[in-house]
C-alpha cells in the first residue's frame, strides 16, 4: 500500500462519481472554485492516508483527521476490520456512524492472492486474461484467485 493506492479506482466508479457531482453542481449552482478546492483537499488527504511510512503526530491527529494508521485498517485482510474507517478527511464521520475501528491488525490486502508486480497491476482490469503474462503457471492469476479476491473483498 502506498499513495498510488488512492488512485486505483474502477472506471465505473469514476463515471458514477462524476455524474453525481455534476448533478450536484447543476442543482445547487455551487461555484466551480469551491468544488475544485474540495476535490483538491480530498485528493491530498486520500493520498496522505495511503502513505506507507510513519507520520509524526498521528496519535493526536487521528482525533480529528483520518491518518494512515486509521485508514490502513480499511485495507485489512480481516473481513470485520476492512468494513470500517471509510472517512476521507475527518474521522468525525466514522465516529458518528460507528464505523471507526482503532488499528489492531498489521496485515493488509487480500489473503491467498499473490502480489502482482507493476506490469500485472497495469494489465489488471484492462484485460480479462492475464494467463499469458510470461509468469510460471504457479504465479498466474487464475479464475479461482479472482473469485477468492471478490469473495474476500465483498
Amino acid at each position: 500500500m502506498n499513495s498510488s493506492t488512492a488512485f486505483r479506482i474502477h472506471f465505473i466508479e469514476i463515471i458514477l462519481g462524476t455524474v453525481v457531482k455534476a448533478l450536484f453542481i447543476l442543482i445547487t449552482g455551487i461555484e466551480i472554485s469551491v468544488i475544485l478546492l474540495c476535490e483538491g483537499i480530498s485528493t491530498l488527504f486520500i493520498m496522505f492516508h495511503h502513505v506507507n511510512f510513519p507520520v509524526p503526530g498521528e496519535k493526536w491527529l487521528k482525533g480529528l483527521f483520518i491518518v494512515p494508521t486509521l485508514h490502513r485498517v480499511h485495507h485489512s485482510s480481516i473481513r470485520q476490520e476492512h468494513d470500517s474507517n471509510y472517512g476521507a478527511v475527518f474521522s468525525l464521520w466514522d465516529r458518528l456512524f460507528r464505523t471507526l475501528n482503532e488499528p489492531r491488525s498489521v496485515n493488509i490486502g487480500l489473503n491467498n492472492v499473490k502480489t502482482l508486480d507493476f506490469y500485472e497491476l497495469l494489465k489488471f482490469g484492462l484485460l480479462a486474461d492475464l494467463s499469458n503474462s510470461g509468469k510460471p503457471s504457479s504465479q498466474k492469476l487464475n479464475p479461482e484467485a479472482i473469485n477468492s479476491m471478490i469473495a474476500e473483498a465483498a
